[in-house]
């Protein structure tokens, strides 16, 4: 019976790392573009958010 709350408990874990890393993907994205849009527009504003918003990813 233990083995049964084992792979539950490990399924349930991987599930819970799927979606953080689905929204870390998602917010890498988001940092990406911002990026860009700092770069092509040259606005220094939105390049430190993106600078300021990477301590986020960083701390997944």
């Amino acid at each position: 019976m233990q083995s049964v709350h084992i792979v539950s408990a490990y399924d349930e874990e991987l599930k819970y790392l799927s979606k953080r890393i689905a929204a870390m993907g998602g917010h890498a994205e988001r940092m990406v573009e911002q990026a860009i849009a700092a770069l092509v527009n040259a606005d220094p504003g939105l390049a430190q958010k993106v600078i300021r918003d990477d301590s986020v990813l960083d701390e997944g």
